[in-house]
């Protein structure tokens, strides 16, 4: 369905440049070699674990769990293929509490910020699905190469360039038959972006039979899917005040159709469910949205039929970190469940709120000018 694409050396990438590094195609399994041994200690505290629990049953268990996923990896290493991934995440999936956690997203930050040291230990304690993550390898090579230990840094990328092309990109063909099938939520971000996705996506989570998939267009109407059954099967359930009606299957779909280039600012339209369960969708948007250098962002909200706590909350927290940097939310037309569910949360900032797109464009407006504003009167 897509083309593989070119080859792209190896570098010692920076921290935000890591994840890109991805792209490179993996024509040949011999470079993808197990590199932690050595940066993790002996077998006794290999996992990091210890600290945690030193004495107790689910310390030990964990480390079990670590090291039956670490050999399953190196098969995949030893014989890259789609067989030895889905074996790996089959086992990874078996002591999983929440695939579908922010550690990658940590990790990331860890990075990013320049803690080196603390990224390379805080992959010691990541979830055992996260060791199939192209990204986590990815950015560990960052960290290897900040930290001078070049030949683990480049034993670390290779495999997560195989993760990506030899085992991800190899379970399927991205069609809505054969979807592609992951480990974590950054995979399919990485595998759009070795497709050569660089526009920002709308996606929508499907059932088809018994599957649920997530399906990502682009604003040409291309689009790939990427089964994700087990990952929400494995979620933990948490009992919430809903506001709204109840789904069977909770769905959240975005629309980024509509751009206002000449002020750089995104209509982001919302609809379906917002919880626990399908915020990830939330958040992997605004965070595409804010790697591509938009930061002024109007929600639509009318469509929001059904919305607990967290759903509010983890859309208080998106709101507030564009405009933490330096970006303009606005809420427009939120719906009755959303109007209930923010009034839950009052400890929270929200943005401003408005029922026509044409004033919610004006307030980004206004702000924009505003910080504009102080700029100047600070440089003065």
């Amino acid at each position: 369905m897509f083309d593989e694409p070119s080859d792209v050396a190896p570098t010692n990438p920076s921290p935000r440049a890591s994840t890109s590094a991805l792209a490179g195609s993996v024509k040949s399994g011999k470079g993808a070699q197990r590199w932690w041994s050595s940066t993790r200690g002996s077998s006794a505290d290999a996992d990091g674990s210890a600290q945690l629990d030193p004495a107790g049953e689910a310390a030990r268990a964990r480390r079990r769990d670590l090291r039956a996923i670490k050999k399953k990896l190196e098969a995949f290493c030893a014989e890259p293929g789609p067989m030895t991934y889905l074996a790996a995440r089959d086992r990874a999936l078996e002591c999983e509490d929440d695939p579908m956690s922010d550690d990658v997203g940590r990790l990331e930050r860890l990075v990013v910020a320049g803690a080196h040291q603390q990224a390379l230990r805080a992959v010691d304690v990541l979830g055992p699905g996260a060791l199939l993550a192209p990204r986590v390898h990815m950015l560990a090579a960052a960290a290897l190469d900040a930290t001078g230990q070049t030949e683990k840094a480049t034993k670390a990328r290779a495999l997560g360039r195989a993760l990506l092309h030899r085992g991800i990109r190899a379970t399927g063909d991205g069609s809505r038959e054969r979807p592609y099938v992951t480990s974590r939520k950054p995979d399919a971000w990485d595998v759009l972006q070795a497709l050569g996705w660089r526009e920002p996506i709308s996606r929508q989570r499907l059932v088809v039979g018994a599957k649920q998939l997530d399906r990502y267009t682009r604003r040409d109407g291309r689009e790939a899917f990427f089964d994700v059954t087990a990952l929400l099967g494995q979620t933990r359930a948490q009992a919430l005040p809903t506001w709204g009606a109840v789904e069977a299957v909770p769905a959240l779909a975005v629309d980024l159709a509509r751009f206002k280039e000449a002020a750089s600012v995104v209509v982001v339209v919302l609809s379906g469910t917002l919880d626990r369960s399908t915020w990830d969708t939330l958040t992997d948007t605004v965070s595409a949205l804010r790697a591509r250098g938009y930061q002024h962002v109007v929600f639509e909200l009318s469509g929001i039929d059904r919305i607990d706590v967290q759903g509010a909350v983890r859309l208080l927290v998106e709101a507030s970190s564009l405009e933490a940097g330096g970006g303009v939310p606005v809420f427009l037309r939120p719906s009755a469940p959303v109007k209930l569910a923010l009034a839950s949360c009052p400890m929270l900032p929200t943005p401003d709120v408005t029922s026509d797109e044409q004033a919610a464009l004006a307030v980004v407006k206004a702000c924009t000018r505003a910080q504009a504003r102080k700029r100047h009167v600070g440089a003065a």
